[in-house]
């Protein structure tokens, strides 16, 4: 899990690229935030697209998904 602040920057890139900025719409938790967020990347079939590029190399939208709220985008199936 990252910080609060780069979480919420995280957030904001994927919601930006994404064209949802309505994710943030409301008084919303971080909870309700992930599920949006993963909804819209999962409906878009964008969880390989390329958000951006970071100092050393391109990331994708389930990487970010990844580094901003620790867990996967699409979990496993039977992880506990």
């Amino acid at each position: 899990m990252t910080t609060d602040l780069s979480a919420l920057i995280g957030e904001l890139r994927m919601a930006r690229r994404l064209g949802r900025m309505d994710v943030h719409a409301g008084l919303t938790t971080v909870e309700l935030r992930r599920e949006r967020l993963r909804s819209a990347i999962l409906a878009a079939d964008a969880a390989a697209q390329t958000v951006g590029r970071g100092r050393r190399a391109r990331t994708t939208f389930a990487e970010l998904f990844a580094q901003v709220y620790g867990e996967l985008l699409v979990p496993m199936e039977g992880a506990r």
